[in-house]
């Protein structure tokens, strides 16, 4: 339930502070500092929540990480703690390697290559000599670098990584590089291709690998010894330089993203799923770490002596002191997709596909509540004290102390619910697959309702007691999309016309006329669903498109009153409007994760929620700053 006289009253509370921003929430108040340098800054993972693809160390203490957007990380104390650098690009960076202490360069997409020398301060772009993506690079010296990419493109640089040549640019893409001197390296890609020189790059062979997987890394550690790992668990062992490569045991099936040895003896390798394995007898053998996390690892590198960083997916950093024997994370805060963010009086909630309820406070998120073995899909409050989350299985949780407490309630359901709304302090509603429709009243049991449809409902959202509004639809444009209207407390439910043949994830209304739906519409015949913006100024009788500039699926939407809102959705998707959505223009959020849902206290404070852990606060509306 959205009450205008709550929102101003938040609003009252928000702007009643000096100097900054506070927010209170149960028990405790949050200080929300803007960046001063963009519309977004990450509120969790911390650092930062971006994909991270590749880390490379100068030392024992600084190093280098970077990944999605452009993002670029230094570290000064050996992985323990990093900071953003600005990269100058936000293309993805899908390698980087340490020269020295001053030094490094990272490749990416569509050839681009940045550079610095000045410990990262700043970073400039150098020409690479091709468009082709660059996903492996590697140094044998201060000087001396290689980098390979699609299309069976190598280049090499002999000038620290400001000038390219071309080496080779035919044939499957290579994913990986590794030289072991100025003449000899070997590169890895699709299909077990390993190609291998003996003369600085000028000719290469073919070396039978005897795997048909992607190979996605390679690593030699003398001129004898190396190991490539990639796809279905893939390990490959040479002790002949690569004349003879035997397939090794990993135990595992998910793909491996990188191998890092550390001697000929110990090593370790990471991939999908946050697998870790560890061998200890030169990869003959490997047995699985435990790192705590589930998301994709892609990368793996050497610390120190001893010491191991990898890196992947919502920015996860893990550090292990013991040559990989035990991790533990060095980033901060949840990192399951988070499906939905809702505001009260009282604080800043949000739901997970951990089953978590999470909570801001101290400008941190944590965990107030969860449920183990489901998926939270949407949470909403009533007021400040009585609100509900509901997920997968029938899961419904409730709190009517302003969620210092969760309890979980019978729903007499075990299909997966989608969406929730409080109509009043024990007045609720919850909607889910297969039309199902739930309502509790007066503090009593959750009790089926007909609602009329057999297709997936996604949200619903009541703006008093009487009326609401529940929508979905089917999934791949099966069937048109579905808005149910209720004017009568949902005794009953009439559905509305809509022009959209596919999903409605999302509505809100500002007041009982006026509001918006969003979703994805694929046509009557369409192959591909593209992102949609629906507007109704009769209380939903009739439902007008508005034109978006960008045509990715939509899922979550905001709106403060009848002009000002926000869209959210795939591939970091952000819009805002200022005149009821006339016209809608982008925000660039600096991710590309999939944004799930909004939620705004006033025009310039709020907050985006996503795929990995993604919470984004903007205090400018989402406008970059100077």
């Amino acid at each position: 339930m959205r009450r205008i006289s709550r929102r101003c009253a938040l609003v009252i509370a928000v702007l009643a502070v000096t100097g900054g921003t506070v927010l209170v929430t149960p028990g405790r108040a949050v200080a929300l500092v803007s960046t001063g340098d963009g519309g977004w800054r990450w509120q969790n993972p911390l650092p930062q929540g971006n994909h991270l693809t590749s880390v490379s160390f100068a030392n024992r203490s600084r190093g280098w990480a970077v990944g999605d957007h452009g993002i670029i990380l230094r570290t000064d104390d050996g992985g323990q703690s990093w900071s953003r650098q600005r990269s100058g690009v936000d293309d993805p960076l899908f390698a980087v390697v340490a020269l020295n202490r001053t030094t490094a360069v990272a490749v990416g997409a569509e050839g681009v290559v940045v550079r610095t020398a000045n410990g990262g301060w700043t970073w400039r772009r150098q020409y690479s000599g091709t468009t082709r993506t660059l996903l492996a690079v590697d140094a044998v010296s201060v000087r001396r670098l290689w980098a390979v990419g699609v299309g069976g493109t190598i280049r090499a640089s002999t000038t620290a990584g400001v000038h390219w040549s071309w080496r080779r640019s035919k044939g499957e893409t290579l994913y990986g590089v590794d030289f072991v001197d100025a003449r000899r390296g070997w590169v890895v890609g699709d299909y077990g291709r390993i190609l291998t020189t003996r003369d600085g790059g000028r000719t290469w062979k073919v070396q039978r690998s005897h795997a048909d997987e992607t190979l996605r890394d390679v690593q030699f550690r003398t001129r004898r010894h190396g190991w490539a790992v990639g796809a279905d668990g893939t390990v490959l062992r040479t002790a002949d330089g690569g004349r003879t490569w035997t397939r090794r045991g990993s135990g595992v099936s998910d793909e491996l993203s990188a191998v890092h040895m550390l001697s000929l003896s110990i090593g370790c390798a990471v991939g999908h799923g946050g697998l870790i394995l560890r061998t200890t007898d030169g990869g003959r053998h490997w047995k699985r770490r435990d790192g705590g996390v589930d998301l994709r690892l892609s990368a793996v590198n050497t610390a120190g002596a001893g010491s191991r960083v990898a890196a992947g997916a919502g920015g996860t950093v893990l550090r292990s002191g013991n040559t990989g024997r035990t991790w533990s994370r060095a980033t901060q805060g949840p990192t399951r997709d988070v499906s939905a963010v809702t505001t009260t009086l009282g604080g800043v909630w949000a739901v997970d596909a951990g089953g978590q309820v999470l909570a801001l406070a101290d400008d941190r998120w944590g965990v107030r509540a969860q449920v183990m073995g489901v998926r939270l899909a949407a949470a909403d409050f009533a007021d400040d004290l009585h609100g509900w989350a509901v997920g997968t299985q029938g899961t419904i949780v409730a709190t009517s102390d302003g969620g210092s407490t969760w309890a979980l309630v019978e729903s007499g359901t075990t299909g997966d619910l989608h969406g929730v709304s409080g109509a009043g302090p024990a007045d609720a509603w919850a909607v889910g697959a297969d039309g199902v429709m739930l309502h509790t009243a007066v503090g009593g049991s959750w009790t089926p309702v007909v609602s009329g449809t057999d297709l997936d409902l996604d949200a619903v959202t009541f703006i008093d007691a009487a009326t609401g509004w529940a929508a979905g639809g089917a999934p791949y444009g099966a069937a048109p999309a579905v808005i149910l209207r209720t004017l009568d407390g949902g005794s009953s439910w009439t559905p509305q016309t809509v022009p959209v043949w596919g999903q409605i994830h999302a509505l809100t209304f500002v007041s009982p006329m006026t509001g918006w739906a969003v979703g994805e519409d694929w046509g009557i015949d369409g192959d591909a669903g593209s992102g949609v913006v629906l507007v109704t100024h009769d209380g939903g009788v009739t439902w007008l498109e508005q034109p978006i500039e960008l045509g990715n699926v939509l899922r979550g939407v905001a709106f403060l009153d009848e002009t000002t809102g926000w869209a959210v959705g795939d591939l970091g998707t952000v819009l805002r409007t200022g005149d009821g959505g006339h016209t809608w223009l982008p925000q660039d959020p600096g991710t590309w994760q999939r944004l799930n849902g909004a939620a705004f206290v006033t025009s310039s404070h709020g907050w985006l929620v996503g795929d990995s852990g993604a919470v984004l606060l903007t205090t400018t509306g989402g406008a970059a700053t100077p």
